[in-house]
């Protein structure tokens, strides 16, 4: 026998009370729901669905509603990523490795423009002429690349497997045993913030490079252009301690316009540093935020 604990059975007493009989006829009068004119249910859309022709029964002509203008309906999310953005993000950082990698290769395709990718320019005063009033001098100029840095700490590593001369390797890893503290550290981090800068920068690139194609948020995306500024700042300062210049000489140190200290930062590494600042800038403009996207 079925459950018919929760019916109820109408009886004539209930039939003849006015309020049933009003309960009938509203339920009767009730019209069923209907989705709103214009409207359709397509997931994923962000605007109202365009104007649709309809027929107008008395002149027997199709007549086109009038078009309103396109309005975001509440709570459709907007895309996480600004394109432009990120293409900058992008282009920054391929920037950062091809300025790096050229350092490093030194081709002899691009001649004189290897002078302005090197990481550090020595400087040497020469005596031309001596007379008796005053002596000439010239300063020779000495660009030292990413490939003396690099190449200098896989001597140290490898020992006499690697061949070549190498201004690091001769000033600063040949007796590394004997400096002091902080030179010590500066000198076996340079080679290392070096080489991690570009393998960060070729990472940021590839994430950019994604994210340009889609448009999920990417977690710690601002992060990898701080590491990329942190590491590029950190190698400066090593060079600046492998000079061993004063701190008072410190804006001699970064003055690539005007040779006047024994060694110099050069312009390959400004040019990475900055790349690497813009690339921060406009990694903090990349994706919204997620109170504007929801």
């Amino acid at each position: 026998m079925a459950d018919r604990a929760n019916e109820y059975l109408v009886t004539k007493r209930d039939m003849s009370s006015p309020y049933y009989k009003s309960y009938c006829e509203s339920r009767a009068a009730r019209k069923p729901a209907q989705l709103p004119a214009n409207r359709a249910p397509v997931v994923g859309s962000y605007f109202d669905t365009e104007p649709e022709e309809v027929v107008n029964e008395t002149q027997g002509k199709k007549v086109k509603k009038e078009k309103v203008k396109r309005q975001r309906t509440k709570g459709t999310a907007k895309r996480a990523r600004r394109g432009f953005m990120v293409f900058l993000v992008m282009l920054f950082a391929l920037l950062y490795v091809v300025v790096g990698a050229l350092s490093f290769l030194q081709l002899d395709m691009l001649g004189d423009y290897n002078s302005y990718l090197g990481m550090f320019t020595k400087v040497e005063e020469v005596v031309t002429d001596i007379s008796e009033e005053e002596a000439e001098i010239e300063y020779v100029t000495t660009t030292i690349g990413a490939d003396d840095v690099i190449m200098s700490f896989a001597k140290m590593l490898m020992g006499d497997s690697i061949e070549g001369d190498y201004y690091f390797y001769s000033e600063c890893l040949e007796f590394i045993d004997s400096a002091e503290t902080i030179n010590m550290i500066a000198y076996y981090a340079l080679p290392v913030v070096m080489v991690l800068g570009l393998v960060v920068a070729l990472i940021f690139f590839i994430r950019a490079l994604v994210s340009l194609c889609t448009p999920k948020r990417r977690k710690l995306f601002v992060l990898s252009s701080v590491l990329m500024l942190v590491l590029s700042i950190v190698g400066i300062l090593c060079g600046f301690i492998w000079s061993g210049l004063d701190y008072a000489d410190a804006m001699v140190y970064l003055n690539v316009m005007e040779l006047a200290a024994p060694m110099q930062v050069g312009y390959g590494y400004l040019i990475m540093t900055v790349l690497s600042l813009l690339a921060l800038i406009a990694s903090l403009f990349a994706f919204r935020s997620k109170k504007k996207v929801q």
